[in-house]
């Protein structure tokens, strides 16, 4: 509408000129009246088809104005709503937790989860209804992949000819001895404080004997459970080779065991 408009514009300057060129022709008299009323008259029909142009294209652009205030308002509109009802499913969704929440700690209490993946030994309770009393030990859970490490005791009277560091001679006797080699091993933790033994009312100290994993290949393809018995030679400088005959030995590494 707008380029109707414009040569609508051009058109009615050009039929002006030719208005005033017939105005001029007529104070000659070479040109009549009509003529010059002729013209007058087309040039007024291009202003009233100018006029009329304008105002259907006000009337257009305020109808724009008009839809897109609507258009405004219904966003609007829709985004309260939807912020409404986000804000309700919010408040019905943590209401519904809220009252999930006991059940949820009640089941999660009936259910006992090992915090490591490994073998279940030494398991204490295995009856349907048993009662557990708290910090009672339920089993031991040797890690699956866990380092290997072998704990002993020391006689308070050797305690001095044992480091850490000091090297070991390590044997595996739950294996046929004429299969099984010796392999190197490395002190690596002596307790500084003597305990005794409930049983026998022995002292000792504890020791930590660590086993390097190629070593272990060494040996062969053996199958290393918690609690075997091994032997291991404690090489001082006083003497040859101070042997230890270990209670459960081979431990892995885990939150059941003792850690180097």
């Amino acid at each position: 509408m707008q380029r109707q408009i414009g040569a609508a514009s051009r058109a009615l300057g050009l039929q002006r000129d030719e208005v005033e060129a017939n105005r001029r022709l007529m104070a000659q008299g070479f040109v009549g009246a009509m003529r010059v009323k002729t013209v007058d008259r087309a040039a007024a029909d291009y202003e009233a088809r100018i006029g009329e142009n304008q105002a259907e294209l006000a009337k257009a652009r305020q109808r724009t104005s008009e839809l897109a205030l609507r258009a405004k308002t219904l966003e609007n509109q829709f985004m309260q709503a939807a912020a409404d009802e986000l804000k309700e499913s919010s408040n019905k969704l943590f209401d519904l937790e809220e009252r999930l929440r006991p059940s949820k700690d009640a089941a999660e209490r009936q259910r006992i989860t090992a915090p490591i993946a490994g073998e279940v030994v030494d398991l204490k309770v295995s009856s349907i209804g048993a009662v557990i009393g708290p910090r009672d030990a339920l089993l031991d859970i040797v890690p699956k992949d866990g380092k290997l490490i072998m704990e002993g005791r020391i006689r308070p009277e050797d305690i001095n000819f044992v480091n850490v560091g000091s090297a070991a001679d390590v044997r595996l006797t739950a294996f046929k001895s004429r299969l099984t080699p010796v392999v190197e091993g490395k002190v690596v933790y002596v307790a500084a404080d003597r305990l005794v033994d409930r049983a026998s009312g022995t002292p000792y100290y504890t020791m930590h004997v660590d086993v390097a994993p190629e070593a272990l290949q060494g040996a062969g393809n053996l199958r290393l459970q918690a609690g075997m018995p091994v032997e291991v030679f404690i090489k001082t400088s006083e003497r040859t080779a101070l042997q230890y005959l270990l209670d459960p030995v081979i431990a892995f590494v885990g939150r059941s065991l003792r850690e180097p």
